[in-house]
């Protein structure tokens, strides 16, 4: 176990590198409206390259430390990495995410700022292409906003208990035991989030879907 400086010192650097993720990716969308809204060349590049630079001095460095500082905390505490099973869902969920965001910085927001950067050049043959990537960039970014939102509710809430009880299901009920009502209340805002973010999943998959057969389409 973690001694008690040594664990505020991970639960702060938790928390902040998590504040942080969130507040870097709100960046990232308000830049990504604004290469899609602005009517200027010079905005639009820019926001698409400022894009580009948040990405990978901020995003993705803040979202690997979340990561690990998280891990480390859970295997340094009494939460364990495996016990519970709200410690076991935010895991795969935040790695999924992590995983997905890389790709995601290697591949639409790098080839977002390399279009951007030949607007000035070749402004009729790039424009399409870059305008139909920036409303998937404002898509991508609202969900990881709503994503993370569910990710911090999920810690605050810790709901479904342990994974694997074992001999502490014997233990007896006594009146501090909270009431049914109290148990329910937690599970019912839990299962609000899963739906949701189901429906955002959903609503992602079928976005990305047309998207990409429109640019077939086109093409």
């Amino acid at each position: 176990m973690l001694t008690a400086p040594l664990r505020t010192i991970l639960l702060t650097s938790h928390v902040t590198t998590s504040v942080g993720w969130l507040g870097a990716v709100l960046a990232f969308l308000a830049l990504s409206v604004a290469a899609v809204v602005g009517s200027e060349l010079p905005t639009t590049r820019g926001a698409y390259v400022a894009m580009n630079l948040i990405g990978w001095a901020a995003i993705i460095p803040l979202a690997v430390a979340s990561f690990l500082s998280g891990v480390a905390l859970a295997l340094g505490t009494e939460w364990g990495l495996l016990r519970h099973r709200w410690v076991v869902i935010k895991l795969v969920a935040t790695t999924l995410m992590l995983i997905g965001l890389i790709l995601h910085q290697t591949t639409a927001v790098s080839l977002a700022a390399e279009l951007a950067n030949r607007l000035e050049v070749t402004a009729q043959a790039v424009a399409p292409q870059l305008s139909q990537l920036g409303g998937r960039l404002i898509i991508d970014a609202g969900f990881a906003v709503v994503f993370l939102g569910g990710l911090t509710a999920l810690s605050l809430v810790k709901p479904w208990g342990r994974v694997s009880v074992g001999h502490s299901r014997v233990i007896a009920t006594t009146s501090s035991s909270p009431s049914r009502q109290e148990r329910a209340a937690p599970r019912r805002m839990v299962m609000i989030l899963i739906v949701l973010a189901a429906a955002l999943v959903l609503a992602f998959v079928v976005l990305h879907l047309l998207g990409g057969g429109m640019a077939h389409h086109h093409q």
